[in-house]
């Protein structure tokens, strides 16, 4: 039970990371994707809490290059000033990855699965669940010392 609930605020945690994780700037990828490198040429894929928040983030830090951020739902973001892309637009874009910004394990597996009909699975970045859960993470985010 203590490990679940470990895993419970962790991922609560994690949409906020952007204020949470200390120093998170200072590491040489995006957290908690550990194979976009900063500087990177991005698509976000996803515009929920998280993919707004980290999109905010890396606009605000220049971490990387976001190329697109994209939801399948963009139509009703534009509408509220998000500015979000049609998932067909991705086939037309330049980037090395595309990162997945859901934090719901189901979700996440699915949009993995729509992406690798469309683009090189090589491309397509999902959050390192160990590393998110590791204690290097409950340290950053002031969970233990």
């Amino acid at each position: 039970m203590r490990e679940q609930w470990k895993e419970y605020v962790l991922f609560l945690m994690l949409p906020r990371a952007d204020i949470l994780y200390e120093n998170m700037e200072q590491l040489p990828y995006l957290y908690p994707y550990p194979h976009v490198k900063k500087g990177s040429r991005i698509i976000l894929y996803g515009a929920g809490l998280y993919g707004q928040r980290l999109y905010s983030w890396i606009q605000r830090t220049g971490f990387c290059e976001v190329v697109a951020l994209v939801d399948r739902n963009w139509e009703e973001l534009c509408r509220q000033g998000i500015p979000a892309e049609a998932p067909d637009m991705i086939e037309t874009l330049q980037y090395e990855h595309i990162v997945i910004t859901c934090s719901f394990a189901r979700t996440r597996k699915a949009i993995y699965d729509y992406l690798k009909q469309k683009v090189s699975e090589d491309k397509i970045q999902v959050m390192d669940e160990e590393l998110v859960m590791s204690n290097a993470t409950m340290k950053a985010f002031g969970i233990c010392t």
